[in-house]
């Protein structure tokens, strides 16, 4: 009889306490943030203050985001850029330098920078003459970008690209959350593409989205098609392995060409604009058995040679050949 009843009081104290360990289910919406990415190109966002008082982000939440985004926390960034260079309402874009995840969890600080975008362009950065590949972020002026969700932050808004941070711990007891992001200072003087992927025009707001609302805005490809340079983000992920890469794993070459050569006509030399890299592939020996290389598309303009007349246009996909 009283081992009866000392398992009767036990049973519901046990269920009590097993109740307080499951953890709490945060729903996903994506939701803007309050800080911005200001006029000087720089912005720590507060990833736990929400733009609107009635949305919560915590630990929780951006564990919830995390499993959603399959172990990445992802960002919509609506890009503000004034029209410089090839810039206009259509067609704006902003250069990446750094990205830095700053969470604090238990009193130890996890920092993560690895990043991505859907593009990557090749800049030259500050001063410099020689371009490098960086990650960019194009949009346009456009709005309305209908989600599924109505409660979505960014359903009928003017968002414009993804920003993606990939993250490798639990975040459910995270105490403070900040993403760092610095544009890139692009050489202006060499015109574009460094004039269409400066910074000029004040803040950019930023939401942290849902797998479904990031996809959905991937697929819009905002601003993409006028946009100069753009290139595949596969340049920054390629791996070297056995294979040597010219002029290096994440540059190309470019080739320039006239439609009237040798005559001047206008002289401008984007008819045709070819982005191209090299790669020699090697066996364990450390010989060269094949020779690879790709071509990118990167502008087609001109008309016959008869008027010698040049338009610049920038194909909406980017066209791939490979030798």
């Amino acid at each position: 009889m009283n081992t009866s009843k000392h398992s009767l009081t036990w049973l519901p104290i046990s269920l009590s306490l097993l109740g307080m360990a499951l953890p709490t289910h945060a729903e996903v919406i994506s939701t803007r943030l309050k800080d911005v990415i200001k006029a000087n190109g720089v912005g720590n966002i507060n990833l736990f203050t929400p733009s609107s008082p009635s949305r919560v982000i915590n630990g929780a939440t951006l564990e919830a985001f995390r499993q959603d985004n399959n172990g990445v926390l992802a960002f919509a960034v609506d890009v503000n850029e004034a029209a410089n260079g090839q810039e206009k309402a259509s067609s704006q874009g902003v250069a990446l330098e750094t990205v830095s995840l700053v969470v604090v969890i238990e009193g130890v600080t996890h920092t993560f920078t690895t990043f991505s975008t859907q593009t990557t362009s090749l800049l030259a950065k500050g001063s410099q003459t020689t371009r490098q590949a960086y990650y960019t972020l194009i949009g346009d002026t456009g709005s309305a970008r209908i989600t599924n969700s109505s409660t979505s932050d960014i359903s009928n808004s003017d968002f414009d690209a993804t920003l993606r941070v990939p993250v490798d711990i639990d975040l459910s007891n995270a105490s403070s959350a900040r993403l760092d992001v610095t544009f890139l200072t692009t050489n202006q003087s060499l015109g574009d593409p460094e004039s269409f992927y400066d910074f000029s025009n004040g803040y950019e707001d930023i939401a942290i989205v849902s797998e479904e609302d990031a996809l959905y805005l991937d697929s819009l490809h905002a601003g993409q098609a006028e946009a100069p340079l753009v290139l595949p983000d596969s340049l920054q992920s390629d791996t070297a392995g056995n294979r040597i890469f010219y002029p290096s794993i994440q540059g190309l070459y470019l080739a320039a060409y006239e439609d009237r050569f040798p005559n001047r006509g206008d002289y401008d030399f984007n008819d045709l604009v070819v982005a191209y890299k090299v790669t020699l592939n090697l066996n364990s020996a450390g010989d060269v058995e094949t020779i690879q290389a790709s071509g990118y598309l990167i502008a087609r303009g001109g008309n016959t040679p008869m008027t010698g007349a040049c338009t610049s246009h920038w194909p909406t996909t980017l066209q791939e050949t490979t030798a």
